[in-house]
């Protein structure tokens, strides 16, 4: 007997119609015109979700939210396991996890998946998206933010480029070999977009894109010539006017205690928090991304969501708790970090909070809870 201790993609998948029957037969004797509950046990929410989003080829891309990250994580993989061969991959949408003010850079693999996201949405795809309410309540890029597409063959300003490539949060490094990375050397520029699985090479001849192509980051050789491409940002942060008149304000307090000097949680060589709110002042990106990507990124997730989307929430109770959970220690480390002037008052909170992201999300689209102990009515 051959023991398997971990998900294979398909596995169950020969069982999904049936699940599906059940569930449609369910839902049906239902006959709500509002939210759906299910009472469901945890072992029987993936197949579950997964049967949810089979059910209409013809229907929007579907939300899956759940009370916390390890938990996002986990329904992911085991909803691979009923989704058939051919299926378009689950795409998660995480939470860029760190204490509330601290001064660390989020993990590149989850601020690329989180693009990844907007990216299927923004090109009309209908995917089956799986979060948690901590990174729902964060913020992300505005719709609308567009990708940069080149052509072989056609014009470009490469100051211009590197210009929109600075301000979409792309560091410039000596050698491209990582995601959001970009160098020139002449007429060559080279970027690795996060969403990519290969960095791109711009091969200019004046002003004209002589050559664009793919290469591997570990050899920087050559694998494949492409006649268009898309760079799409590097992360989430845009600086917007809110933003800089906040910055002002900051500046100012700071200037009014000088005592605000103290490192913030986790992190003491980082860039002068001074320096930072000059920079933001004057439009541009800090140096400091990790902390301040948080204040910067002024869009919502469900603002990406066409009208048709599909919500399910699992256990919605939990989700309210844990968002209010975060409210709680985001306020009260903000207190503390003023109290001991290693922050200077007026910050906002880093993420939304709870009663502003279910007032939000209160009336979108369809939606089905899951609940353990299912009880008709219960608040979401």
């Amino acid at each position: 007997m051959t023991l398997i201790d971990e998900t294979t993609p398909g596995l169950l998948s020969g069982l999904l119609p049936a699940v599906g029957d059940e569930l449609r037969r369910a839902m049906r004797a239902a006959g709500e015109d509002g939210p759906r509950t299910l009472g469901l046990p945890d072992g029987a929410k993936a197949a579950v979700v997964a049967a949810l989003y089979a059910m209409d080829d013809a229907a929007g891309p579907m939300i899956v939210v759940t009370p916390r990250p390890a938990r996002a994580r986990a329904l992911l993989e085991e909803i691979r396991e009923w989704l058939p061969a051919g299926a378009a991959d689950p795409l998660p949408f995480p939470a860029r996890e760190s204490l509330p003010y601290e001064r660390r850079r989020a993990p590149g693999e989850a601020v690329a998946d989180r693009l990844r996201v907007l990216s299927a949405l923004a090109a009309g795809s209908r995917p089956l998206i799986v979060t948690d309410v901590q990174a729902l309540a964060q913020g992300t890029l505005r719709p609308g933010t567009a990708a940069l597409t080149l052509r072989r063959g056609a014009s470009l300003d490469a100051e211009a480029l590197l210009r929109s490539l600075d301000a979409g949060g792309y560091r410039r490094e000596a050698v491209v070999d990582q995601p959001g990375t970009l160098t020139r050397r002449g007429g060559i520029i080279d970027v690795f977009p996060p969403t990519d699985d290969l960095p791109l090479r711009i091969e200019l001849f004046g002003s004209e894109v002589e050559s664009l192509r793919r290469f591997d980051p570990r050899t920087q050789r050559s694998v494949e010539t492409v006649e268009a491409a898309s760079l799409g940002p590097a992360g989430e942060a845009r600086v917007e006017p809110e933003m800089r008149a906040l910055a002002g304000r900051l500046l100012a307090a700071l200037a009014d205690d000088e005592g605000t000097s103290a490192p913030l949680p986790s992190e003491a060589d980082v860039p002068d928090l001074a320096a930072d709110l000059e920079r933001l002042s004057a439009g541009e990106l800090p140096l400091n991304l990790g902390f301040w990507t948080a204040f910067l990124a002024g869009g919502a997730a469900w603002e990406h969501l066409p009208d048709d989307a599909r919500w399910v929430w699992e256990e919605p109770e939990e989700c309210r708790r844990h968002a209010e959970e975060l409210d709680d220690l985001a306020e009260r480390t903000r207190e503390s970090l003023e109290a001991r002037g290693a922050l200077p008052p007026g910050m906002p909170l880093p993420h939304r909070t709870a009663a502003a992201l279910f007032a939000a999300v209160a009336d979108r689209g369809p939606r089905v809870d899951l609940r353990r102990f299912a009880a008709e009515g219960a608040p979401g």
